[in-house]
């Protein structure tokens, strides 16, 4: 049974637990400064405690041992800056929550962090990067068998003004763009443009993992890096089997696409590019790298790819991201539909 009391100095109200699990069969927790929802976190803190009693409970872990795994497991895949940040986002959350197992991780109890956050004047974009991140989190968790379902995956987003949209390259300036590239850079460049690979794919690439022969690049997992969803195939191309070959018969490395010494990219591959931006005169301020797998989305749609087929191109998880692409091709050609593709309409009646 759970009791709500609150303290005085901080207005926290705490709640009081009965159960097997708890040291001395007793437990108190943390909950909210908010009364209402206070009693709704003791209530499904104790549903969850009454089911462990059962044994019907998730097959829980520790959350500090949880977060560890998962933050050595996204450095296989990412770059060491946006671990560092997975893991400010982890502890920020962490301080002000005080999970001890992943199962007590629930919606009333983010949305009170939420709130906190907020009054203390961090941005909407902030505190959805922090969520965002406990969700990756928790998916990671369910995928490791510690949960059986994420409970706040349905939580919603918070609205705010200035979003960081993100877009793909034109044409033109994809052009512009393979102009100015060193030899190393355009090679990486194009070959995420024609297969839609992903930054730290295209990076880990081994010739290994190409197979010429049956036409398709195998994403694999390496020793020191692992994909980010699944392994998995893509089909080569006319445009990306011509590049292999050409970049095979120079090739000094074991890496397909290495950068101008010969070794493996690591966290210049944003610089390189972002300077490559820079000397076409395109502005990169709704651009990064992950733009070239946009690229390749966009113009799939463009050519009137159907969003299964695309799904399975760019290998998407959910069907939901393949359809976002649908939906900006379709204000791509809408646009193009308003341009002139012949002569002003007095020239036209000239010629008439």
């Amino acid at each position: 049974m759970a009791e709500i009391i609150t303290q005085r100095k901080s207005g926290m109200w705490h709640a009081n637990f009965s159960h097997k699990a708890a040291k001395n069969g007793r437990e108190r927790r943390k909950l909210s400064k908010d009364k209402r929802r206070a009693e709704k976190m003791a209530k499904d803190l104790l549903a969850k405690y009454e089911l462990g009693e059962v044994g019907l409970a998730d097959i829980d872990c520790d959350f500090g041992n949880a977060q560890i795994k998962f933050l050595k497991h996204r450095r296989t895949s990412l770059r060491e800056n946006t671990v560092d940040r997975d893991e400010d986002c982890l502890n920020n959350i962490q301080d002000y929550c005080q999970f001890r197992n992943v199962s007590e991780v629930t919606t009333p109890i983010l949305l009170d962090y939420r709130d906190s956050r907020l009054s203390d004047g961090k941005s909407p974009r902030t505190v959805n990067l922090e969520i965002g991140t406990l969700k990756t989190f928790i998916d990671y968790c369910v995928e490791k068998k510690y949960l059986r379902k994420n409970p706040i995956r349905e939580m919603k987003n918070l609205i705010h003004k200035n979003p960081k949209k993100k877009r793909a390259l034109s044409l033109d300036e994809f052009f512009e763009l393979i102009e100015v590239c060193s030899l190393a850079l355009r090679n990486i460049v194009c070959g995420m443009s024609f297969t839609g690979m992903r930054s730290a794919e295209a990076v880990n690439l081994l010739w290994t993992d190409i197979d010429l022969k049956e036409g398709v690049i195998h994403i694999q997992a390496k020793e020191d890096w692992q994909p980010k969803t699944t392994e998995g195939e893509i089909p080569i191309g006319v445009e990306m089997g011509v590049l292999l070959e050409a970049v095979q018969k120079e090739s000094k490395s074991r890496f397909v696409f290495p950068n101008g010494n010969n070794a493996k990219y690591q966290n210049n591959l944003w610089r390189d590019y972002k300077a490559a931006l820079g000397r076409a005169g395109i502005d990169d301020q709704k651009l990064d790298v992950h733009s070239l797998r946009r690229t390749f989305c966009t113009r799939h749609a463009l050519l009137g790819t159907n969003s299964a087929t695309l799904k399975r191109l760019a290998r998407h998880t959910d069907i939901k991201v393949t359809d976002g692409y649908i939906k900006m091709a379709q204000k791509d050609l809408k646009s193009a539909a308003q341009l002139s593709l012949y002569k002003p309409e007095t020239d036209l009646q000239e010629s008439a």
